[in-house]
């Protein structure tokens, strides 16, 4: 019998270092099992003037890039965005930090 449909998500790199009015880029991995389908990416926990753009949005294969801009006007910080997965396999989330 075969595993169940599944997947997982990951980032590299884990955390970014994003000046005001600046982008920065990650790359999101997903590791599938028995699962070809598209999963449907987005940004978590973003503030206000934080977003996250990703190609594809919603893969069919193992990457995708996702560029973070960080609006002039957000005050600097750390935030703990997640980078959020949809899929019919599920729903799953992965941690990224910013600064």
């Amino acid at each position: 019998m075969s595993p169940a449909p599944s997947y997982t998500l990951s980032l590299a790199p884990t955390a970014l270092t994003i000046g005001q009015g600046a982008t920065g880029i990650t790359t999101v991995t997903i590791t599938r099992t028995n699962f070809t389908a598209a999963v449907t990416l987005s940004l978590g926990n973003a503030p206000t003037g934080v977003t996250g753009s990703f190609d594809p949005a919603a893969p069919t294969g193992t990457s995708s890039t996702l560029t973070v801009s960080v609006g002039a006007a957000v005050p600097p910080g750390v935030y703990n965005l997640t980078v959020n997965g949809t899929a019919t396999a599920g729903n799953r989330s992965t941690p990224l930090r910013s600064r």
